[in-house]
């Protein structure tokens, strides 16, 4: 498979700290802005200048709705320019705010174009989720061998899980999980093993490093005991979350109310748990940067015309108080 930059490695293991999380985006983004260079630039470039003319409309209503309010009604020297300038001003401040605030709604859509129709896709989520179902059939059989001489006879049960003669018991794999404590890391190594045999196209490139990564997480995960309320992060928290939180669902949606094959499983985790894993800091980093955005072109909207009649207040106010005390107020055009 040709190879892909290995950016996406930071997602998959690590905590969610806020700076590893937005170095990751940062990277993330760049990466597929090269990789899918035509259709993220397009969908960059295409909401950029929706968000653009957006901003601009905005402007140019609450500009005509100020000027009907007289908020732009003074009688100074250059009035009309300085109002003319104002407008022009909102509306060009406005236009870029919103287009750096598309830019990032750009972002959104074009990793979502990538995750969903790139090789990431069709090559590497799918094998992971086939791998993470292998290792949860292995805790629920791994009872009926209790000794490493039956590792024959469970590589066969496995096998005949892979070719669907057999489903997993969903409520009781939850169970199981709940309390298993030993053989963490032997699972995560066997199983590894196993997918990168089955599955040769993986090796050297940045799914066998998604698959490590991934599989090392969440037996960190395992280790860990978290509760699923802490797991709406990003990487391997989201996928165990899904396991934990999506499991019976899946099996109940998938017709057969207790069990759930292994086919049905690896599209619940890429659905559920892998893209999701990938989108949240996308989508979390991109708000945090809208929002600001937006604000600050509502300001630039609202704040000259308010300054100008907060002035214009003022130099009434001045007037009548200069009138009051006899002097003669400044003569105005």
């Amino acid at each position: 498979m040709p190879p892909i930059s290995p950016i996406l490695l930071a997602a998959v293991s690590a905590p969610p700290a806020a700076d590893s999380q937005s170095n990751w985006v940062a990277l993330i983004l760049r990466e597929f802005g090269r990789s899918q260079a035509t259709g993220f630039i397009f969908d960059m470039v295409k909401w950029t200048l929706l968000g653009a003319a957006i901003g601009i409309a905005v402007a140019a209503v609450a500009c005509a709705v100020f000027w009907r309010l007289q908020w732009y009604e003074i009688s100074w020297r250059f009035a009309r320019a300085l109002r003319w300038t104002l407008f022009a001003l909102a509306t060009v401040i406005s236009g870029a705010l919103f287009g750096l605030a598309g830019f990032w709604s750009g972002a959104i859509a074009g990793s979502e174009r990538v995750l969903s129709r790139s090789q990431l896709a069709t090559d590497v989520f799918p094998k992971i989720g086939d791998a993470i179902a292998d290792a949860m059939a292995w805790v629920q059989v791994r009872p009926q061998f209790s000794t490493m001489t039956n590792d024959v006879e469970l590589s066969s049960k496995l096998a005949e899980f892979r070719a669907g003669k057999w489903e997993l018991h969903a409520e009781e794999f939850l169970q199981q999980i709940a309390s298993i404590k030993g053989e963490v890391t032997n699972l995560v190594a066997k199983v590894e093993q196993s997918t990168l045999r089955l599955a040769p196209q993986l090796k050297g490139g940045l799914g066998e490093k998604l698959l490590h990564q991934f599989l090392k997480g969440l037996g960190r995960l395992v280790v860990e005991k978290k509760a699923a309320s802490e797991l709406k992060g990003w990487g391997a928290d989201r996928i165990y979350y899904a396991i934990l939180q999506e499991l019976k669902t899946a099996a109940a949606n998938a017709g057969h109310p207790d069990t759930i094959a292994r086919s049905e499983i690896s599209s619940l985790l890429v659905e559920k748990g892998i893209v999701p894993a990938i989108m949240k800091p996308i989508r979390a980093t991109a708000r945090a940067q809208q929002l600001p955005l937006i604000a600050l072109a509502l300001m630039a909207i609202v704040l000259p015309p308010l300054c100008v009649r907060l002035a214009r207040r003022w130099s009434a106010r001045k007037s009548i108080q200069d009138l009051s005390s006899g002097k003669q107020p400044f003569a105005q055009p």
